[in-house]
């Protein structure tokens, strides 16, 4: 509905120099003013009723006049002044229907906080959240009448603007200079404390030499920064303590220290799976109790990127000794509302089941002690299996299971490069493409390796019966080495850089033509993905691949496997038999000879 009354105004700036974002604020500020005139918040010269009488010279000196006022208001007219010279021809116009919108109650409920993102060309002028994503992060800190809250790099106010209308009493904290905390303030009625500064590098709420503690702290910390060396020396407040701490980290610290009950931060998934800075905070806030719950949303809910983010809920120190997952990615938390675009459905549920502890299909309360032996990763997908993954536990239900890695080693690619040089040697490549959905893996492209790599690799050629499995990008894919490979050195084949090799151990119970299959089948691509991570580029690591529980295969399997694999490498060379003669029915010289 607030689009909708916003573009009432905008239109009239289409045959103006004013466009864009400066006619959508613009448009804002305006409506701002016949709001502040109806609630008699300005005195009754500068109402806009009133003053709309003296046209369009009188318009702008209006907006002028309040924008130098000595009032909480006057942010929130920076720069319409100069807008509204440039767009002088309609601004009489759009004045008249600002007056009737408010006198006809269409402005009871607008919102500029989620205008700012509904309309397209103003969500690269500020940063926005997709307003989905702001209701559920809010409704995750609990009940809020009363309390004080903090938010930071909230630019549009729609964090904001949503726990002052729920009682909060809010601090808003920008490194950008945006109009929209001010004009929030004229539609809700309610008073925000704003300060436009960096709230990692120079935070401004502090008093007595402190930070000002909020019971609730929200943000969506901006993505993709990279801090400057010496941030977490230079900080004069304590907040730091994780030496070369990404962004994420410093952010989540920040909203910590801000806070006293409950910080609520959304983070990219390298955030719950990487190394580093990452996993130290995810040790400290896991053994020090103050993760309560972690939120898995679906991807396209940041604009501008793929990456995937989840909920981090945080309480004070000892607050919890256990952790709440809730996966939230997946159909029944999405609609698509455009090809880029996700919007997050059923948000009482996930809430729900975030503040519950009983098992659901989507969330489970996980103990900190199996969080440290999972070496404090906190990807939810580990705790909390989806229907399927369900689906395969009771598949493996009385299986004798044992981890891979007791039945075989892995082996990493020899590097080799494309172009060729003096004194180096060729190896053929297995890549993800030369991979077949049946039957023996192919040679693929041509490398070359320094003569010093294959003087100590040759355990990284390829052996009959090696298992070449894809861990990134087009994770699980596999295929095995046939029995005719060429002998390791000039011209052995090497696996991809994106692969690893499974290669039996020394008297392993394990036939591995009957391993492959195993991994091959839908039953062992679902344990695969079970492992399977990343937010951008899928991955599995090495550690959680020998981790990985497989069922026992019987010799009965072992024999099988190699007369399954023998029979589809069989058909396979009559189809490529077939598809020659097929080719060399006509002839490359047929068209020719046709018009001679």
């Amino acid at each position: 509905m607030s689009a909708k009354v916003l573009w009432q105004l905008v239109d009239h700036f289409t045959a103006t120099p004013v466009r864009g974002p400066d006619a959508i604020l613009l448009s804002i500020q305006m409506l701002a003013w016949a709001r502040l005139s109806a609630r008699e918040s300005v005195e009754p010269a500068l109402r806009l009723e009133r003053v709309q009488q003296r046209g369009t010279e009188g318009l702008v000196e209006g907006l002028a006049e309040l924008e130098r006022a000595a009032s909480p208001f006057a942010l929130a007219f920076q720069g319409a002044a100069t807008a509204a010279a440039n767009a002088s021809a309609r601004l009489q116009q759009v004045a008249e229907d600002a007056v009737r919108l408010e006198g006809d109650g269409l402005l009871a409920d607008f919102s500029p906080a989620d205008v700012a993102f509904d309309v397209v060309s103003i969500q690269h002028y500020w940063p926005t959240i997709e307003p989905s994503l702001a209701d559920l992060m809010v409704r995750l800190a609990g009940p809020l009448e009363g309390a004080t809250a903090y938010t930071a790099w909230d630019v549009t106010a729609q964090l904001a603007d949503r726990l002052s209308r729920r009682g909060c009493s809010v601090m808003v904290e920008n490194p950008v200079a945006s109009p929209f905390p001010a004009l929030v303030e004229i539609f809700s009625g309610k008073g925000l404390e704003t300060s436009f500064s960096d709230p990692v590098r120079s935070p401004a709420f502090v008093s007595r030499g402190k930070l000002r503690q909020c019971d609730v702290a929200i943000a969506l910390p901006p993505l993709g920064v990279k801090p400057e060396p010496g941030i977490v020396e230079r900080d004069l407040f304590d907040r730091f303590d994780i030496p070369k701490a990404t962004w994420a980290v410093l952010a989540v610290q920040h909203l910590l220290a801000q806070s006293s009950k409950r910080a609520i931060v959304a983070v990219p998934h390298s955030v719950l799976q990487g190394l580093g800075s990452d996993r130290a905070l995810r040790q400290q806030i896991v053994d020090s109790g103050r993760l309560q719950a972690v939120v898995s949303l679906p991807p396209g809910l940041v604009l501008g990127t793929a990456i995937q983010i989840a909920v981090l809920v945080l309480g004070p120190a000892g607050a919890a000794d256990r952790v709440r997952f809730v996966n939230a990615s997946g159909d029944d938390f999405r609609e698509s509302a455009t090809r880029t675009r996700t919007t997050l459905v059923n948000i009482d549920r996930i809430v729900d089941d975030a503040m519950s502890d009983e098992r659901t299909p989507v969330a489970r309360t996980i103990s900190r002690v199996e969080i440290e032996a999972n070496d404090y990763q906190l990807l939810v997908a580990r705790y909390v299996l989806a229907a399927n993954h369900e689906k395969l536990l009771s598949k493996l239900a009385g299986a004798r299971l044992v981890p891979l890695g007791d039945l075989v080693e892995t082996v990493r690619p020899l590097t080799a490069a494309a172009n060729p040089g003096d004194g180096l040697f060729s190896v053929r490549e297995v890549g993800t493409a030369d991979i077949p959905p049946v039957g023996y893996v192919r040679a693929g492209r041509e490398l070359y390796a320094e003569p010093a790599a294959m003087n100590k690799g040759f355990d990284q050629f390829l052996l009959p019966g090696d298992i070449v499995l894809t861990i990134r990008g087009s994770t699980g894919k596999v295929g095995i080495v046939p029995d005719h490979v060429p002998k390791p050195g000039n011209g052995g084949w090497v696996a991809g850089s994106s692969a690893t090799v499974l290669r039996t151990r020394s008297g392993a119970p394990v036939d591995p033509k009957a391993l492959f299959l195993l991994l091959r089948s839908k039953l062992g691509q679902d344990l695969l993905k079970t492992i399977t991570s990343g937010s951008t580029i899928p991955m599995v690591t090495l550690r959680d691949l020998l981790k990985l529980e497989v069922p026992e295969l019987s010799m009965a399997s072992a024999r099988h496997a190699g007369d399954v694999l023998d029979a589809e490498e069989a058909l396979q060379q009559q189809i490529e038999d077939l598809t020659r003669q097929q080719f060399a029915i006509a002839g490359n010289d047929w068209a020719a000879g046709m018009l001679q």
